[in-house]
């Protein structure tokens, strides 16, 4: 069964990680350069609603990953849960994204600040996950 607490403050931390992330305080402005867009150009916030329908995604996944193979191995709970965002994130990430990047000639300092940011909601999530259980 899925802990529906985990998955919403896992979201929500998802969310937040993303706001930080791309804030000017942090790397908003070298993510706009590489990325060619305006910072704080206004955003509909139909962007922000489908961004929180994805991360909702990633996160009942996420918890419904990490309890499978919890029940599969055992061990942590919290170990299981970072190790399974980790590899998720390695698997299906990283490595598809790599090859739209390649493709699509984007900048490689695009594609690392891209993927530092989609590694760190994940674990963010994963710490969530783990620390709630399922």
């Amino acid at each position: 069964m899925l802990n529906f607490v985990a998955v919403a403050i896992a979201s929500v931390a998802g969310m937040a990680v993303g706001a930080l992330w791309f804030s000017k305080a942090l790397l908003g402005r070298p993510w706009a350069r590489a990325a060619g867009v305006e910072l704080g150009a206004a955003t509909h916030w139909s962007v922000y609603l489908l961004a929180l329908v994805a991360t909702v995604v990633t996160a009942v996944v996420q918890a419904l990953a990490t309890s499978f193979v919890h029940e599969s191995v055992g061990g942590s709970f919290l170990g299981v849960a970072l190790v399974v965002a980790a590899v998720g994130w390695l698997g299906f990430t990283a490595a598809r994204c790599a090859v739209e990047y390649l493709f699509e000639q984007r900048p490689v300092r695009l594609y690392v600040i891209d993927m530092g940011h989609q590694l760190t909601v994940v674990l963010v999530m994963g710490l969530v996950i783990g620390l709630f259980g399922i």
